[in-house]
């Protein structure tokens, strides 16, 4: 019978990298939150705004070579709230879609906390969404039936051949993009070299940063084995010595939310009658609520916690308040 090869071990001792968290001080105001220093300032529009000026350029060359030779002679208009109606132009702008389905932070809010929010829907696309374009002028709702074949998502940068229509609205006939960025030149002299620094023959010096999302402990379709993977992975149980190498830079883990899956709210989890109530336990009925989901995340987060740290950072499917 023939024996079986010894398993590899690395030359070197491995140890878990470290990294320090700094503290806020002064000289980072913009990460201090408090009554004091709240600011609005910081929005995301901006970055889409620096976005649009910086790739409308290259739209406009491409709208311009897609259309030039199109019947009518369409036209540019820089601002989406300068078109005319029954004028073929083209517009550039950044898109946003508005879509009743997605969650809204300002019902959160305004909502009554004492009973449990609904389940949330299993898609957020519906028939009702409208698609916007915008840009430093303003916003103008974008119709037609070359929407239904175009897959557009909030934040793209794009140009609409089209028209206004009597009730404000801008007909699309077609779309443009401005294409991929110019790649870089790579000769085979500078690939080789890329392909030996990237080779994990030498320990890595980079200390590196785990970041995962999505986990959804107690969903209907588990994912246990998976997320048993990781935790091996990231502990150095698994893989091989080159895969333990590289693992051994990770020096923090970021949950970043989603941890639990949504919690399914039926008839029986409901309060049907004030006697009822007391029989519950944290809110809902003891013959359907379950603590295996947060037992097992705990389990998890244990195991992951002996051999680095871990950031938690809730979004607003995260339950792991139910238990508190």
């Amino acid at each position: 019978m023939a024996s079986l090869a010894p398993l590899p071990i690395p030359d070197t001792q491995l140890a878990r990298a470290t990294t320090t968290v700094i503290a806020p001080s002064p000289q980072t105001p913009s990460f201090i939150i408090d009554s004091k220093n709240k600011t609005y300032k910081f929005q995301y529009s901006n970055i889409y705004f620096l976005r649009l000026r910086a790739l409308r350029g290259f739209v406009q060359k491409a709208a311009i070579k897609r259309w030039m030779e199109l019947p009518g002679n369409p036209s540019f208009v820089p601002r989406v709230l300068e078109v005319e109606p029954s004028q073929l132009c083209y517009i550039i702008g950044t898109v946003y879609m508005d879509m009743p389905l997605k969650p809204n932070v300002m019902e959160d809010i305004a909502r009554d906390h004492s009973i449990p929010a609904p389940p949330p829907p299993p898609y957020y696309y519906s028939a009702d969404d409208q698609v916007m374009m915008e840009d430093e002028s303003g916003r103008i709702q974008l119709v037609g039936e070359r929407l239904k074949s175009e897959k557009l998502v909030t934040g793209l940068i794009i140009g609409a051949l089209g028209m206004e229509t009597p009730d404000g609205k801008f007909e699309v006939a077609d779309f443009c993009y401005a294409g991929l960025p110019p790649q870089p030149s790579t000769t085979k002299e500078e690939l080789e070299d890329r392909m030996e620094v990237d080779s994990t023959k030498d320990l890595p010096s980079d200390e590196w940063i785990g970041v995962v999302s999505g986990l959804n402990i107690g969903a209907p379709s588990p994912s246990d084995g998976q997320i048993q993977l990781l935790v091996e992975y990231l502990t150095g149980e698994e893989g091989s010595a080159d895969d333990q190498v590289c693992v051994s830079q990770i020096s923090r883990l970021i949950i970043a939310g989603n941890s639990m899956a949504p919690m399914l709210v039926t008839g029986k989890g409901e309060a049907d009658a004030e006697g009822d109530k007391k029989s519950r336990k944290f809110g809902y009925d003891g013959t359907t609520f379950s603590s295996h989901p947060v037992l097992s995340l705990s389990g998890h987060l244990l195991d992951i916690g002996r051999a680095m740290p871990i950031h938690i950072l809730p979004v607003c499917r995260i339950l792991i308040t139910s238990m508190v």
